[in-house]
């Protein structure tokens, strides 16, 4: 399931920064591929004469983010080397 801006909002849980946003889209992603890889499966069953498999209980498995310790440090991380690339040519 996807969550857009508005139902974060009524939740009262907007993304406050790029980390959050990356992590909940990937989540979002894990589950749409979970969710089309099933739709997939069930069908070639149906052709096969088949009954459906039940997918919840195929759950991703794997938690997706990151500590907010651990994104902070890419976060410097990132800084740091950005201003080292461009405070040379804004020091030209």
């Amino acid at each position: 399931m996807v969550v857009t801006a508005n139902q974060y909002r009524q939740l009262g849980q907007v993304p406050t920064d790029w980390g959050t946003a990356i992590v909940d889209l990937a989540r979002g992603y894990a589950e749409y591929d979970l969710a089309s890889s099933c739709l997939d499966v069930n069908l070639a069953r149906a052709q096969q004469g088949l009954p459906p498999v039940d997918c919840s209980q195929y759950g991703t498995g794997v938690q997706i983010g990151m500590a907010d310790s651990t994104r902070n440090t890419i976060l410097i991380v990132v800084a740091a080397l950005a201003a080292v690339y461009l405070l040379p040519k804004l020091l030209k």
